[in-house]
């Protein structure tokens, strides 16, 4: 079950807590997941890479893994196969792969330049056009 939150009373006590349960991924950070207001929480991947939203039309759709989104990264479509997991789309592409691998083992600094600097650009792209 997903829980959106953004109220927050005080930003010290909860806002870490939140911020862990979002990031957990089960066995790779550990097998207990970490709790938020005593409810146990696991990253919201595992159950909507897109959370849905009341207003669709005004939610722009942001994602590091290319697919049918507004904003994410454009790979070759020689192999455009997309699959539908938790909520959200995922194109099958090597690039993809290697996505997956750097949210689990972090690469250089000077690829996460260039993953930052791709993700401002395929922003910029998305504002052009729309």
């Amino acid at each position: 079950q997903q829980l959106l939150t953004g109220t927050f009373t005080s930003a010290i006590p909860l806002f870490p807590q939140a911020l862990l349960c979002s990031c957990f991924l089960p066995i790779y950070c550990g097998f207990i997941p970490p709790s938020y207001r005593g409810v146990r929480y696991v990253d919201g991947g595992f159950t909507g890479l897109q959370p849905v939203s009341s207003l669709e039309e005004a939610v722009i759709t942001v994602s590091p893994f290319t697919g049918e989104l507004d904003i994410c990264p454009r790979d070759c479509p020689a192999i455009f196969f997309c699959f539908q997991i938790f909520n959200g789309s995922i194109q099958i592409s090597i690039e993809n792969l290697c996505r997956i691998s750097y949210a689990l083992f972090p690469p250089s600094t000077m690829v996460l330049n260039d993953i930052f600097s791709q993700g401002y650009q395929d922003t910029a792209l998305f504002l052009y056009r729309n």
